[in-house]
């Protein structure tokens, strides 16, 4: 598993899919 997997959960479990989607497009 890759680190930018860990953030997107990270990240969907702060704000959703907001949060997530900002940092896929990274």
């Amino acid at each position: 598993m890759t680190a930018v997997k860990q953030i997107q959960a990270s990240a969907r479990a702060q704000v959703g899919k907001g949060a997530a989607r900002a940092v896929r497009r990274q």
